[in-house]
């Protein structure tokens, strides 16, 4: 006996397979990381960043003074707190984002 709606249904289902399949495909080349968008969004920790974190060392065996810190720091996309009040602020704490919530 011949059944055309289970050849239907089958149809069905392998068209859904080989969309679903073009999506992963399309999604994978697109982003070849696999990150998604909220972690593309998030900035690296500055504590992440060997060349901040050389910075912070030089920093600290007194190799280099704050003003130089400072101005280092900033060219690598840290900057640092430099208003009044800063004196008893940690030099290697970044400037907290300002503006919306």
């Amino acid at each position: 006996m011949n059944h055309p709606v289970y050849a239907v249904l089958l149809l069905i289902l392998v068209a859904g397979l080989v969309a679903l399949g073009v999506l992963a495909v399309v999604r994978m080349w697109r982003d070849p990381g696999g990150r998604t968008s909220s972690q593309k969004a998030t900035p690296p920790s500055p504590m992440d960043d060997p060349a901040f974190t050389e910075l912070r060392m030089r920093y600290a065996k007194g190799d280099i003074d704050r003003d130089d810190y400072m101005q280092r720091a900033a060219i690598l996309g840290y900057p640092m707190w430099s208003g009044p009040g800063s004196a008893g602020s940690s030099p290697g704490a970044p400037v907290p984002p300002s503006g919306g919530v």
